[in-house]
């Protein structure tokens, strides 16, 4: 069996006295694709910033690679790991290649590595 990426378990996030997503459980293996559809305010884009960590939920537990995320430090390894797209440009609203070459140049790389020569 592959090995778990995440897994969720009792998962919420409340905003403004309202739940906005309730995850009972969620598991995420090496090599699947997860499709997450649904009509808007369904809590779509607040699981993926959930998964991100870009939100925190209010109760739950959440694990990255076999480690339960219980703090800071333990978050800030699964975000260096991983990406997020946004549909609308939130930074900068350039292609994408200058948004990847921006990341490089924020992580320290040298330009020949951003620029790929």
């Amino acid at each position: 069996m592959a090995a778990e990426v995440f897994r969720l378990e009792d998962v919420a996030v409340v905003k403004e006295g309202r739940t906005v997503l309730h995850v009972e459980e969620l598991t995420l293996r090496e090599g699947e694709v997860l499709g997450v559809i649904g009509p808007n305010g369904a809590g779509k884009s607040t699981l993926l910033l959930v998964l991100a960590a870009l939100e925190k939920p209010v109760r739950g537990r959440i694990w990255f690679r076999g480690r339960e995320a219980r703090g800071r430090g333990e978050e800030l390894a699964w975000r260096r790991r991983l990406a997020v797209v946004f549909q609308e440009p939130l930074l900068v609203d350039a292609s994408v290649y200058d948004n990847v070459a921006l990341g490089l140049r924020f992580r320290g790389l040298p330009e020949s590595q951003v620029l790929g020569r």
